[in-house]
């Protein structure tokens, strides 16, 4: 499974559970990569809870 997909998979979980995703980061011996740190989400409300979405599908 892509990374992106999993991201999304884990924001769909964490909205079935009531847990905020924050940022998804991939380390790796080379460094590291943040989706929020990349502006690849946007904050978003949802009711009285705010969301990260991707801002293009994966």
């Amino acid at each position: 499974m892509g990374d992106k997909k999993m991201t999304n998979r884990l924001m769909d979980a964490g909205k079935l559970l009531n847990i905020e995703v924050l940022d998804h980061i991939i380390v790796t011996s080379g460094g590291y990569y943040s989706f929020a740190e990349q502006m690849a989400y946007e904050k978003v409300q949802h009711g009285k809870s705010f969301y990260l979405e991707a801002l293009q599908p994966f």
